[in-house]
Protein backbone atom coordinates (compact mmCIF):
# COMPACT_ATOMS: atom_id res chain seq x y z
CA UNK A 1 0.00 0.00 0.00
CA UNK A 2 2.31 3.11 -1.12
CA UNK A 3 0.14 5.62 -0.56
CA UNK A 4 -1.18 4.45 3.09
CA UNK A 5 2.88 4.92 3.45
CA UNK A 6 3.00 7.95 2.15
CA UNK A 7 0.59 8.89 4.24
CA UNK A 8 2.66 7.17 7.62
CA UNK A 9 5.92 8.87 6.14
CA UNK A 10 3.97 12.49 6.13
CA UNK A 11 2.75 12.15 9.74
CA UNK A 12 6.64 10.83 10.99
CA UNK A 13 7.73 14.21 10.00
CA UNK A 14 5.57 16.59 12.03
CA UNK A 15 8.16 17.81 14.56
CA UNK A 16 5.01 18.75 17.91
CA UNK A 17 6.50 17.39 20.72
CA UNK A 18 3.64 17.90 22.63
CA UNK A 19 1.57 15.44 20.39
CA UNK A 20 0.87 12.09 21.55
CA UNK A 21 0.58 10.54 18.31
CA UNK A 22 0.37 12.05 14.19
CA UNK A 23 -2.07 11.94 11.82
CA UNK A 24 -1.50 12.69 8.18
CA UNK A 25 -3.84 12.15 5.06
CA UNK A 26 -2.87 11.93 1.43
CA UNK A 27 -5.95 12.48 -0.87
CA UNK A 28 -5.97 11.33 -4.74
CA UNK A 29 -7.95 13.85 -6.93
CA UNK A 30 -9.68 12.52 -9.67
CA UNK A 31 -7.21 14.04 -11.77
CA UNK A 32 -4.51 12.09 -10.39
CA UNK A 33 -2.58 14.21 -7.88
CA UNK A 34 -1.79 13.70 -4.33
CA UNK A 35 -2.76 16.59 -1.72
CA UNK A 36 -1.10 15.62 1.79
CA UNK A 37 -2.38 16.97 5.16
CA UNK A 38 -1.49 16.66 8.92
CA UNK A 39 -3.63 17.05 11.75
CA UNK A 40 -3.62 20.43 14.05
CA UNK A 41 -2.17 23.33 13.49
CA UNK A 42 0.98 24.39 11.45
CA UNK A 43 2.24 27.87 9.96
CA UNK A 44 0.87 26.16 6.46
CA UNK A 45 -2.33 25.05 7.84
CA UNK A 46 -3.63 28.13 9.65
CA UNK A 47 -6.68 26.47 10.94
CA UNK A 48 -6.25 25.01 14.01
CA UNK A 49 -7.47 21.45 15.51
CA UNK A 50 -8.74 20.83 12.09
CA UNK A 51 -8.57 17.12 11.43
CA UNK A 52 -5.91 15.78 8.60
CA UNK A 53 -9.02 14.34 6.55
CA UNK A 54 -11.02 17.69 6.74
CA UNK A 55 -8.42 19.47 5.81
CA UNK A 56 -7.46 17.36 2.29
CA UNK A 57 -10.59 17.72 1.31
CA UNK A 58 -10.81 21.20 1.53
CA UNK A 59 -8.00 20.83 -1.56
CA UNK A 60 -9.14 17.12 -3.04
CA UNK A 61 -12.64 18.26 -4.69
CA UNK A 62 -15.41 15.54 -5.19
CA UNK A 63 -14.41 12.14 -5.69
CA UNK A 64 -11.65 11.75 -4.08
CA UNK A 65 -9.71 8.46 -2.75
CA UNK A 66 -8.07 9.00 1.01
CA UNK A 67 -5.47 7.34 2.71
CA UNK A 68 -5.52 8.20 6.63
CA UNK A 69 -2.18 7.00 8.82
CA UNK A 70 -1.94 7.83 12.75
CA UNK A 71 1.31 7.71 14.04
CA UNK A 72 2.43 7.05 17.74
CA UNK A 73 4.96 9.78 19.30
CA UNK A 74 7.68 6.60 18.99
CA UNK A 75 7.26 7.43 15.17
CA UNK A 76 7.56 3.77 14.59
CA UNK A 77 3.69 2.22 16.06
CA UNK A 78 0.77 2.69 13.41
CA UNK A 79 -2.74 2.92 15.38
CA UNK A 80 -6.29 3.37 14.77
CA UNK A 81 -7.02 6.15 12.25
CA UNK A 82 -10.93 5.67 10.88
CA UNK A 83 -12.28 8.57 10.45
CA UNK A 84 -14.45 10.36 13.26
CA UNK A 85 -18.35 10.93 12.91
CA UNK A 86 -17.71 14.24 11.80
CA UNK A 87 -15.10 13.22 9.36
CA UNK A 88 -16.61 10.29 7.90
CA UNK A 89 -19.79 13.30 7.05
CA UNK A 90 -17.68 15.29 5.63
CA UNK A 91 -16.11 12.71 3.21
CA UNK A 92 -19.25 11.33 2.16
CA UNK A 93 -21.00 14.60 1.22
CA UNK A 94 -17.46 15.16 -0.76
CA UNK A 95 -18.31 11.53 -2.86
CA UNK A 96 -15.43 9.81 -1.94
CA UNK A 97 -14.99 6.84 -3.06
CA UNK A 98 -12.84 4.65 -0.60
CA UNK A 99 -11.01 5.71 2.19
CA UNK A 100 -7.78 3.42 3.61
CA UNK A 101 -6.62 3.95 6.96
CA UNK A 102 -4.02 2.40 9.73
CA UNK A 103 -5.15 0.20 12.09
CA UNK A 104 -1.53 -0.91 13.70
CA UNK A 105 1.49 -2.10 12.57
CA UNK A 106 0.07 -5.45 10.35
CA UNK A 107 -3.68 -4.45 9.78
CA UNK A 108 -5.07 -1.47 7.88
CA UNK A 109 -8.86 -0.76 7.62
CA UNK A 110 -10.70 0.18 4.49
CA UNK A 111 -14.02 1.88 3.68
CA UNK A 112 -15.78 1.62 0.44
CA UNK A 113 -17.79 4.79 1.06
CA UNK A 114 -20.97 4.23 -1.87
CA UNK A 115 -21.40 0.69 -0.66
CA UNK A 116 -20.53 1.90 3.31
CA UNK A 117 -18.72 -1.58 3.92
CA UNK A 118 -15.93 -1.19 6.28
CA UNK A 119 -13.11 -4.05 6.19
CA UNK A 120 -9.72 -4.98 8.17
CA UNK A 121 -6.80 -6.63 6.30
CA UNK A 122 -2.89 -7.82 6.87
CA UNK A 123 -0.03 -5.46 5.30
Amino acid sequence: MFLLDLACDVAKRDDDKNKQFYVSCVSVRRDGACVMSVNGSCKAQPVPHAHAEARALKKSGWGATLYVARVLRDKQTMAMAKPCVDCQSAIRNKHVKKVFFTVDNEHYGTWDVEKDVWRMKRY
